[in-house]
């Protein structure tokens, strides 16, 4: 569900979670879970073993975390928007450092000291 011309990973992950959270909405709302087609063998329905009352658990922890995956991407602050990605992803992602950052403007060059091959 993640969309085609995304300028970062945190906009594709944020966007996808709303895409899931938009797509399964009404199963949701009504009770039921949907249908997912195998994409190897599409008679074969993935969600097949996963109950509605299940899959109405999964939807909201998607939810969950499509709504802090949008604050973390609209965050203000670099390091409000690390703490959120942190909360999202858990603690293999690095914490926020203090300070400011400068946005990228070229790519790194590492100086020829003979270290790097």
């Amino acid at each position: 569900m993640c969309p085609d011309g995304i300028g970062a990973v945190a906009e594709g992950l944020t966007l996808s979670l709303e895409a899931i959270v938009r797509a399964y909405q009404i199963d949701v709302l009504n009770g039921r879970k949907p249908e997912l087609p195998d994409h190897g063998v599409p008679e074969h329905d993935v969600f097949r073993r996963v109950t509605p009352n299940d899959f109405g658990g999964f939807y909201r922890l998607v939810q969950s975390a499509a709504d802090l995956a949008r604050q973390a991407l609209n965050a203000p602050t670099l390091a409000e928007s690390a703490s959120r990605w942190r909360e999202l992803l858990g603690p293999e992602f690095p914490e926020p450092l203090p300070g400011n950052f400068s946005k990228r403007t070229e790519a790194s060059t590492i100086a020829s000291t003979g270290r790097f091959g």
